[in-house]
């Protein structure tokens, strides 16, 4: 059987997204988004948008809960 693989690293695609966290994480303090967080959420969905629901889905890997 073969094994399929994600040609794109999620992790170190999500990480540009880290201005994001002060808005999106549970008790964060931003009242809105930094412009930053949407250039770097505008490359992940460009790039490989199913790495999204990973971060989504894997948020405590990022100590974070989203």
């Amino acid at each position: 059987m073969r094994q399929w693989r994600r040609a794109v690293d999620c992790s170190s695609l999500v990480g540009n997204m880290v201005d994001c966290l002060s808005y999106v994480t549970v008790g964060g303090t931003a009242a809105k988004s930094e412009g930053t967080c949407c250039s770097g959420l505008k490359t992940v969905v460009k790039t490989d948008p199913h790495c999204l629901c990973d971060a989504f889905n894997n948020s405590l890997l990022i100590s974070s809960k989203l």
